[in-house]
């Protein structure tokens, strides 16, 4: 999970994969699946950018919010070290864990809008279905949603606001269908409040996170629709 100097970019992780005998090939897979610049509106010009691994401090505070939703119970004490590239520790049942880069709006002056995306390959479909229904619930949220504000505050220097909700998203994937949440932050150095629309789903063994990032108001839905469709078509093609 990486955080932006002044923006909350996505529920990502620093292209990594696991020293396993498919690392490889899931690694691959992983990237092909990830936002692409050909999924992206042309109604604006956009430019990308390497995202930062996670600190040691940074990686700590993911693995606290993983154990805090196991703690939660029920279906979250089975979910994996690295639900989602919350922390981004492969092993174990991560197979690998590849973020995209973060496209940014090229004529901003504070780079927003942002899209990015993660994919996280597990041992198992039953894995990938077991940590989306533990995000579906309101315990993961409150451990998703404290990691998010801790990392945000370090990020500014000093205490944000945020508000968070459950959203409706497109139905892709297995398990639920896919998972929503809004995050709406203010006092993160920024004059307004910045919205990130997170959009979580499973297709297989593939977990796939997509961040949609804006300043006073959400990324259009009808773009966060078209992206997510485009992203979701990839992984069933290739995983389903």
């Amino acid at each position: 999970m990486t955080i932006s100097l002044v923006i909350l970019c996505c529920f990502v992780s620093s292209a990594a994969s696991a020293d396993l005998p498919h690392a490889t090939s899931d690694g691959t897979l992983a990237r092909e699946i990830d936002v692409a610049p050909s999924d992206l509106p042309t109604t604006i010009t956009w430019t990308s950018s390497s995202q930062t691994p996670n600190t040691a401090a940074q990686t700590k505070q993911a693995e606290q919010a993983v154990t805090c939703m196991q703690k939660s119970g029920a279906v979250a004490q089975s979910i994996s070290p690295d639900p989602f590239g919350t922390s981004e520790r492969t092993g174990g049942p991560v197979v690998a864990d590849v973020e995209s880069p973060l496209f940014a709006k090229q004529a901003s002056t504070v780079g927003l809008p942002t899209v990015s995306s993660d994919v996280t390959f597990m041992k198992t479909a039953a894995q990938a279905t077991t940590d989306l229904a533990a995000f579906a619930t309101n315990a993961g949220l409150a451990c998703i949603s404290t990691l998010i504000g801790t990392l945000t505050a370090a990020a500014v220097g000093h205490q944000i606001g945020m508000t968070n909700s459950f959203i409706q998203i497109p139905r892709h994937g297995t398990g639920v269908g896919g998972v929503g949440v809004r995050f709406a932050i203010t006092d993160a150095g920024l004059n307004g409040t910045l919205y990130d629309d997170a959009f979580f789903y499973a297709e297989g063994t593939a977990e796939v996170s997509l961040s949609f990032v804006n300043l006073d108001s959400h990324v259009p839905t009808t773009w966060e629709n078209s992206i997510t469709a485009k992203v979701m078509a990839r992984a069933q093609r290739l995983v389903g």
